[in-house]
């Protein structure tokens, strides 16, 4: 059966990750406070057979807050090393071993890759001032030629706080298991979008598509009336929000393509 949802915009995106197969963020804990990762990422990571590097930059000092976002990092990518025996790990201070011009280019490399970093205060030693460091919480997933960044924050700049932190460590699963199927998938899913029956097309619908689903997914528009029948080589189609009932000649296309 192919897949096929209705659904509200604000879905859209939780809904478009369910129906394209990919690994979707579940966090619990166990007793023994272990990450107990989704069926998806288990099946992701069961599924992996050549080598997958993790290059986290949370290394060296940095705040208490910052320590626990490093130490639930690597609780969960030990996790995922259990499921997956080719998952390699390791924490890094980027520019480590590098003379002066070597960690400038790295530095520069990873900006072009999205990562920068976040300007914290540490307290090296107790009775000493605070000094300014910068900390990249983020990290890299490597698969043969490929590489993908991880932005353990979001982008979200530190005003929020601890309250950023925790949002961090609730979404890694999502993060490093979406990281991991983007490098190791031979091809992305394609979802259509359906219009004809006034589904939106407002600036926000635009904005979300460009930003969200063309970097991750093939996508494409469908009007329903122009086609003769739904393409069958989109994995899956979603109709969002419509405002116009539909014809029995659009239920039957719909129809033929389930």
């Amino acid at each position: 059966m192919r897949k096929f949802w209705w659904i509200g915009l604000v879905a859209l995106v939780i809904a478009i990750n369910f129906l394209a197969s990919l690994v979707h963020y579940r966090i619990d804990l166990t007793t023994e406070k272990r990450y107990t990762l989704s069926s998806p990422t288990k099946k992701l990571l069961k599924g992996l057979h050549d080598k997958v590097t993790v290059d986290v930059f949370l290394a060296g000092d940095m705040p208490a807050d910052f320590r626990n976002l490093r130490n639930n990092t690597e609780e969960l990518l030990q996790e995922f090393k259990e499921h997956g025996k080719t998952i390699q790990y390791r924490f890094i201070k980027p520019g480590t071993g590098m003379n002066e011009d070597e960690r400038q280019a790295y530095l520069l490399y990873l900006d072009s890759l999205g990562i920068r970093p976040t300007n914290v205060k540490v307290q090296i030693k107790a009775g000493e001032a605070q000094e300014e460091r910068l900390v990249y919480p983020a990290a890299l997933v490597t698969y043969n030629n490929k590489i993908q960044a991880i932005d353990l924050l979001q982008g979200q700049d530190m005003s929020g706080g601890i309250q950023t932190l925790n949002t961090a460590a609730a979404l890694m699963e999502y993060k490093f298991a979406n990281a991991i199927q983007k490098v190791t998938q031979e091809k992305p899913a394609v979802i259509g979008y359906l219009t004809g029956n006034g589904e939106p097309l407002s600036y926000n619908v635009y904005d979300l598509i460009e930003r969200t689903l063309r970097p991750n997914y093939g996508f494409g528009f469908i009007p329903i009336d122009s086609v003769p029948v739904l393409p069958l080589d989109f994995d899956a189609i979603v109709i969002v929000k419509p405002t116009i009932k539909f014809s029995d000649k659009q239920k039957l296309k719909i129809d033929q393509y389930i």
